[in-house]
């Protein structure tokens, strides 16, 4: 999914047609579209933030070299967020403290492996979204007019709008279950 869909899907909603047109062809508009579109795209960027760090984690599997016990997030090829776990050669699970800007093991110095998650780098206007089957363009659309309200000051339609972006991504979230049927003996 595009970032120009999930905002013109917003711009749908608050019914900003000068801003969805400014979006879908990049004609050119005035101060007040420009800094609306600017305004969504930074709603989305926050809306999309929160579902991979509240939701819907990016996982990332990275091979590490340790030095007295110290691995350094800076180091790590993504953006890092919250260790999940961290193996040895052997494939045994390692202790692991986590700080700001370090995670300390309880090993030595080697190469060890580090599962993490990770944030993802800002969207643009013609990026894109991957790695998701869910949620739907259209839910985080919901959370981009949420966020937008939010910052124009409509507080009453912007908790409307989160909790329908809630409800929408817990719905999506949700794994149907497989039905089955108990095997029997017929007579």
């Amino acid at each position: 999914m595009t970032v120009k869909e999930i905002l013109k899907i917003a711009c749908d909603i608050l019914a900003l047609s000068e801003v969805s047109s400014y979006i879908e062809k990049g004609i050119t508009a005035s101060d007040k579209t420009v800094l609306d579109a600017e305004k969504l795209l930074k709603c989305l960027n926050l809306v999309y933030n929160e579902i991979v760090t509240e939701y819907i984690p990016l996982k990332h599997i990275e091979k590490v070299c340790v030095k007295n016990g110290i691995i350094k997030t800076d180091s790590l090829s993504k953006k890092f967020f919250k260790v999940y776990k961290i193996t040895d050669n052997h494939g045994n699970k390692v202790m692991f403290n986590e700080y700001l800007n370090e995670i300390i093991i309880d090993g030595n110095s080697g190469e060890y492996e580090i599962t993490y998650s990770y944030l993802n780098d800002e969207l643009d206007i013609n990026g894109e979204i991957l790695n998701y089957s869910y949620p739907s363009a259209r839910v985080m659309s919901y959370g981009v007019v949420s966020e937008y309200m939010l910052i124009s000051g409509m507080f009453d339609e912007a908790v409307v709008w989160n909790n329908r972006f809630k409800q929408s991504l817990k719905n999506e979230m949700r794994k149907s279950k497989e039905l089955r049927i108990k095997a029997r003996r017929f007579l």
